[in-house]
């Protein structure tokens, strides 16, 4: 296969589509062993944490994935709060080399072209009907899908028992082309990269508020665009996060 020269994005997406799907179940039983790196140095360094952890260390270290979720009500001040600092506009800024400012968001990107439209799928919460809504962060509003329900989104995951009490299913899309179209195929790697931004802080934002998260990889793509009216090719999930309040926990922590 010969792809023009100039094509810059044919083979990101063919990577995109071809890691859709591991069916080699098998291959989990060998991969639980801890591994790490280690290099021979008898004047190495030891490290030890500084003091007292501050407030972000704390909340990082209190950052664990979740399994079980309680059936319990969620305030819609929690949902709002995760998207407006997850994700969400913080001004103008001037300091990005461009010769005209550009409206910030949470989390660094690449040209500051911020691929990613985070959809949420919301059960249980406050004032706030059962549903999938896209977040406009520009605007800061939730809109609804009216083409699917919760339940449909719940049901895009490999493992939907894992969240099912979970209240919140952020789904992480990428717009390929805001980005691959001045980067070319690293433009994917740099897609990638600030999802793991903005799930980092929306899970901090979580525990924070006294919520567990899920980060999950294991959603069926092809179900997850139906689901979500894409093609796959302009716009796509690249990863999926559920949150609530864990099993167990005391209400109103």
């Amino acid at each position: 296969m010969q792809l023009p020269a100039d094509d810059a994005t044919t083979l990101a997406l063919l990577y995109h589509l071809n890691s859709g799907v591991w069916s080699n179940t098998e291959a989990y039983a060998d991969a639980y062993e801890l591994q790490h790196k280690a290099i021979p140095d008898p004047q190495a360094i030891p490290l030890e944490a500084p003091g007292d952890p501050s407030d972000l260390a704390k909340l990082i270290a209190g950052r664990t994935s979740c399994r079980k979720f309680a059936a319990r009500a969620m305030p819609f001040e929690k949902l709002a709060r995760i998207l407006h600092f997850s994700y969400g506009t913080t001004g103008l800024r001037h300091d990005t080399g461009l010769p005209w400012p550009i409206l910030g968001r949470a989390v660094p990107s690449a040209g500051a072209l911020y691929p990613l439209e985070i959809y949420a799928g919301v059960r249980n919460v406050e004032g706030v009907a059962d549903g999938v809504y896209h977040y406009n962060a520009v605007e800061q509003r939730l809109e609804r899908l009216e083409r699917c329900g919760a339940t449909d989104l719940w049901r895009c995951l490999y493992y939907p028992e894992f969240v099912e009490n979970a209240n919140l299913l952020f789904m992480i899309a990428a717009v390929f082309k805001r980005t691959m179209k001045k980067y070319g195929p690293r433009g994917y790697r740099y897609i990638l990269l600030e999802a793991g931004h903005c799930a980092q802080n929306m899970c901090l934002l979580a525990a924070e508020g006294g919520l567990a998260t899920l980060c999950m990889g294991g959603f069926h793509d092809d179900l997850s665009m139906y689901t979500l009216g894409f093609n796959g090719q302009d716009e796509a999930v690249v990863y999926g996060i559920g949150a609530g309040f864990p099993a167990g926990q005391v209400p109103g922590k």
